[in-house]
């Protein structure tokens, strides 16, 4: 039998941020709680351990992971580590969801988050993957998303921005929605929003949910 995910295309809402893009040099907001992405992997048995959020403005597109717990007060490995073994944040992004090519085309991207610890503290790296069995090459995302770690008594959040126009496609303000998808790799555990990593989530875009961009006006 399929995973239950595979029998409907899921469409959810994904909200206006109360706050604009981050200026240079600064930190990158969290989602509010009001934000957090669904979760329908339960419907499979698998758990969620990360709090997941997203949200939208025309500058760009947020996204941001919490860890709770003991174990994400642990630093993180001081070296980056491969995309398959190390804690990390996988997130693909679809500008022109259509909902029926099972190949990535021009307007879909895999951006990788590797949070390293050090001496001077924790950072993020960023790097934009390529895509198995694309239907076009493409250009190189330009800027990369910004990315930090945030600590607080109680856990650890990774928050990105992905900027408007980095790449072909990419406009919020003035698309209804994008096709989302992300697989949280942490302390041996994995999570996605619905499917198993063994699942051809990384090259099937039919596959990535739909995230529809309310809240705002476009002219």
């Amino acid at each position: 039998m399929l995973p239950f995910p595979f029998a409907v295309q899921h469409e959810f809402g994904c909200d206006l941020l109360p706050v604009t893009a981050p200026k240079k040099g600064a930190a990158v907001p969290e989602p509010p709680a009001s934000h957090r992405l669904p979760f329908l992997g339960g419907m499979d048995g698998f758990v969620r351990f990360a709090d997941v959020r997203a949200g939208w403005c025309d500058e760009g597109f947020a996204f941001s992971v919490r860890f709770d717990g003991k174990a994400a007060a642990k630093p993180f490995e001081p070296n980056v580590g491969e995309p398959d073994e190390a804690d990390g944040v996988t997130l693909w992004l679809d500008a022109r969801p259509s909902g029926r090519s099972r190949r990535a085309g021009r307007y879909c991207r895999q951006f990788w988050f590797c949070p390293v610890s050090n001496a001077k503290g924790d950072r993020v790296h960023v790097e934009e993957l390529p895509i198995d069995q694309r239907t076009e090459s493409v250009q190189a995302v330009d800027p990369l998303p910004k990315a930090k770690i945030k600590r607080t008594k109680t856990a650890t959040v990774l928050t990105a921005f992905v900027p408007a126009g980095s790449f072909a496609g990419f406009h919020p303000g003035e698309i209804d929605r994008l096709g989302v998808f992300y697989l949280v790799r942490f302390r041996d555990d994995v999570q996605t929003p619905s499917l198993s990593e063994e699942v051809p989530v990384d090259r099937d875009p039919s596959l990535w949910l739909r995230a529809t961009l309310a809240g705002g006006s476009r002219e």
